[in-house]
């Protein structure tokens, strides 16, 4: 009997492995299916202030797609829990390594990995190469863009660069501005107006 074990490869924190099962389908092959939920042995954390929780409001359940093991898709279903932060004075979603509350139902490295291949590929072959729904797919690039660059990064600005880009027909514009130096982007806005700039400066 084989020794391995497939913890190494589920190495999430704070949560334990339940089960591991392949489903195989005449058409489809073969889709592994890895259960876990909440250790117990740890306090739920509120995802939103980071403080331990006060208590368990509810359990609830979702399906994550991971990354593929081999040539097999492979599957985590999650068990998770509503708690009572009395430093948020909400009821919160724990703290979930595995994925972010409320995103698509992937798992964090699956999400990164739609995201760097969207850097090399056009999001409608990304999504045909994991058979997800295009829309899934670009509203993961869309959030890890905006967390890479949604805040304006003015470290070490120097001399500013303003130029126009044309974004479509019908003169449609968008307003850049560039450290002069060394090229880097350190803004874009909508249309070419002064309003444009004011909203920068």
């Amino acid at each position: 009997m084989s020794n391995f074990s497939i913890s190494c490869l589920l190495s999430f924190r704070r949560v334990k492995i339940d089960s591991f099962n392949q489903i195989i389908e005449p058409k489809k092959g073969i889709a592994l299916f890895t259960t876990v939920s909440p250790d117990q042995r740890y306090k739920p954390i509120c995802h939103k202030c980071g403080s331990k929780a006060d208590g368990i409001h509810s359990h609830y359940q979702r399906t994550l797609q991971d990354l593929n093991f081999g040539n097999n898709p492979s599957f985590i279903i999650q068990t998770y829990h509503k708690v009572y932060c009395s430093n948020c004075g909400n009821i919160r979603v724990e703290e979930l390594e595995i994925t972010d509350p409320g995103g698509a139902n992937v798992t964090n490295r699956m999400a990164q990995y739609i995201h760097d291949l969207c850097c090399l590929m056009p999001i409608a072959q990304v999504a045909k190469h994991f058979k997800l729904d295009w829309k899934t797919v670009k509203e993961i690039d869309k959030k890890a863009l905006k967390e890479k660059f949604g805040e304006t990064d003015y470290t070490n600005s120097g001399y500013l660069a303003i130029d126009e880009v044309s974004t479509g027909k019908y003169h449609k514009y968008i307003t850049v501005i560039l450290d002069f130096i060394t090229g880097r982007v350190i803004w874009c806005g909508k249309d070419r107006k002064t309003e444009t700039l004011d909203k920068f400066f």
